[in-house]
């Protein structure tokens, strides 16, 4: 088990991660002011909070295998 700082988790779209208290509607609702995704605020923040408590993953900027070229 890892401790996860919650602070901001229901305010962060869990897609393009832009913090916003504007996003929250309501207790319930979460709809994103910047890519309009939208969910329940819990199933929102989950993923959040997963990453919370996750040491931050490399991000792979290549292009896919199938689509490198062949050539060097």
């Amino acid at each position: 088990m890892v401790r996860a700082n919650p602070v901001y988790t229901s305010q962060t779209c869990s897609r393009c991660r832009v913090v916003d208290a504007n996003s929250r509607k309501n207790q319930a609702e979460f709809v994103c002011t910047a890519c309009e995704h939208t969910a329940h605020a819990d199933v929102n923040a989950a993923p959040n909070i997963l990453g919370a408590g996750r040491p931050c993953q490399p991000v792979e900027t290549s292009a896919p295998a199938g689509l490198r070229s062949r050539n060097p």
